[in-house]
């Protein structure tokens, strides 16, 4: 979503490892790219009021877009190889 900058509503699965889907759900929500819900507050009205909100506002959606965008790493599989080849003394 980042790195194709997607403005999203994220619904991290409760429980996973770590909370890992919460965490980077939240990279995105307070970038303002994404609107995070957790799932205990997840209605099919909140999700409808959220997406009405969103339609109404285009202006919003394209700051979202752009937020969403300004996090993403279109280089990190380059980055890790280069970290791992260092640590490896190559």
């Amino acid at each position: 979503l980042a790195a194709i900058g997607r403005p999203s509503i994220l619904v991290p699965l409760p429980g996973s490892i770590d909370q890992d889907q919460f965490a980077n759900a939240g990279v995105l929500a307070q970038a303002n790219g994404a609107i995070r819900i957790a799932q205990a507050d997840f209605t099919p009205d909140r999700l409808a009021a959220e997406i009405s909100a969103l339609a109404a506002e285009p202006a919003r959606l394209a700051a979202m877009a752009a937020n969403a965008r300004s996090v993403g790493r279109l280089d990190a599989a380059e980055r890790l190889a280069d970290l791992v080849m260092k640590v490896a003394g190559m």
